[in-house]
């Protein structure tokens, strides 16, 4: 391994070479050191000196250490010889003289911002006419795939989930749905069955986000490698949200999952994984209460792990607690049952949520429930978080689950769900969800569909933006929102 790069941007990289070609920009995709990077390099034809190779080894890796920056600082400017800006007022990095970047220094990457790198879906729309609250924040699920993106459907092609019951089970369909007309899914995305991964799909939902004022994304999480029973490990599409969340002015936490053999060890990984490498991005989210400013993190399915162990990262009196630490987060448990209250105060956590968009469904997510639980909640200095949702219904993945439908009513369920927690005087607000079309949760644009053998639900008689106007409403009318 040379000593100093020579014409050539050296990354380690999980997977296959990748390079997406926007304009005269190159985006390319890498891992240094564990870290995740999106670096776009300003193209020329005349010189060689961006010409950008991915390499599946380089000795010494320990040597690197990428992470992004709000602004050039100084450690930047002792690798990147010169920094420009261009006419569009977005900073590009121009390494003039590449040879002599040492590999012995931690190497900086400033991301370059270029109008070319995110393609606009909608041409007029006009972010300034929205301001996003981040005190509400909405779960978002990066885990679709089409084979013109990914090589194949991934989720909307989701199986049919068979019932507990063998009995019961055998009445149901079985089987996996057969995209793009039949999808896992009560309603039709006007996008149709897109990818996630798709860097224009990604910029009409940041814009999509926006037109609701909503301020930040909970994004569904596995650690590198990871991914549900489903998916495909979706690790490579984070940058890209946090890029494009930045172009927006919106914000990007996570909703870790409860992947396999998940525990006290194992989160604490997680948080110092997500804070190595998203902690210094623009758009990642940190929550002020109190005074004192930090991260946030939803954990998913947090009562599966026993309070005594969380306690041991959350607490204070252990080797292994975050706090006190540079990796000190503000970590939300699930409640879901009334027996949860006291797991949560035994366990550490900060605060809690309640995610399903069922009323009457748990416990928490009962909105009668509520004024107790933030009672509850200020009694223990706890942050609390009801999620809000526009219906539920899940049938076509779960066939034999009518009975937790939730109907939608033109709108009057989400309306009730909004009103109900905002006369609880929450800290903040979640929704559930943006994009969970499995569980017809989203509130993301849904078209009226129809095919030989389904006819899709949709929002009739209003129109496919309907969910997002109304959460922009509701958001002006939080008492934690400024608008």
């Amino acid at each position: 391994m040379p000593k100093f790069l020579n014409n050539r941007l050296l990354s380690i990289c999980r997977k296959e070479k990748e390079k997406q070609h926007y304009g005269d920009v190159i985006v390319v995709e890498g891992l240094l050191q564990e870290q995740y990077f999106t670096l776009n390099i300003v193209s020329s034809q005349n010189s060689s000196k961006f010409d950008a190779n991915f390499l599946e080894d380089v000795k010494n890796d320990d040597k690197f250490n990428a992470k992004f920056l709000d602004d050039v600082i100084k450690e930047s400017r002792d690798n990147i010889d010169d920094v420009i800006k261009d006419s569009r007022d977005n900073i590009a990095i121009i390494s003039k003289n590449i040879d002599n970047i040492d590999l012995n220094k931690n190497i900086t990457f400033y991301e370059v911002k270029k109008n070319e790198e995110v393609l606009s879906f909608t041409n007029d729309f006009q972010p300034e006419n929205y301001k996003p609250c981040y005190n509400v924040h909405i779960f978002y699920y990066p885990w679709y795939g089409n084979p013109a993106v990914d090589g194949d459907f991934v989720h909307w092609n989701h199986k049919y989930l068979p019932h507990w019951s063998p009995e019961v089970a055998k009445m149901y369909p079985n089987g996996k749905h057969v995209p793009p007309l039949d999808i896992g899914s009560n309603f039709y995305p006007e996008l149709g069955a897109y990818s996630s991964a798709d860097i224009k799909v990604i910029d009409n939902h940041m814009q999509q986000i926006l037109m609701g004022n909503i301020g930040v994304l909970a994004v569904s999480y596995y650690p590198p490698g990871l991914y549900d029973d489903n998916g495909k490990d979706w690790q490579f599409i984070l940058p890209k949200i946090f890029n494009v969340a930045a172009k927006y002015k919106l914000k990007v936490t996570f909703h870790i999952e409860p992947y396999k053999d998940r525990s006290e060890v194992t989160l604490k990984q997680d948080i110092e994984h997500i804070l190595r490498v998203y902690g210094s991005h623009p758009a990642f989210y940190k929550h002020k209460h109190k005074g004192v400013l930090r991260p946030l993190l939803y954990v998913y399915d947090s009562y599966h792990t026993k309070p005594e162990n969380w306690k041991q990262l959350l607490g204070t009196n252990s080797t292994l607690s975050i706090r006190d630490t540079a990796n000190d987060c503000f970590v939300i448990g699930l409640l879901v049952g009334q027996n949860h209250k006291q797991d949560i105060i035994s366990s550490g956590f900060d605060g809690f949520y309640t995610y399903f968009a069922a009323n009457g469904f748990t416990y928490g997510s009962s909105r009668y429930n509520w004024k107790s639980l933030k009672s509850f909640a200020d009694e223990n200095d706890l942050l609390y978080i009801p999620s809000i949702g526009p219906g539920y219904i899940d049938t076509r993945v779960r066939p034999w689950n009518a009975e937790n439908t939730r109907k939608r009513l033109k709108g009057k369920y989400y309306i009730d769900s909004w009103n109900a927690a905002l006369n609880v005087k929450p800290d903040l607000i979640s929704i559930t969800s943006f994009n969970e079309w499995h569980e017809g949760t989203q509130i993301e644009k849904a078209i009226p569909k129809e095919t030989t053998n389904f006819k899709y639900l949709d929002y009739s008689p209003s129109p496919p933006d309907f969910y997002l106007s109304l959460t922009n409403k509701y958001v002006q009318t939080f008492s934690k929102c400024s608008i």
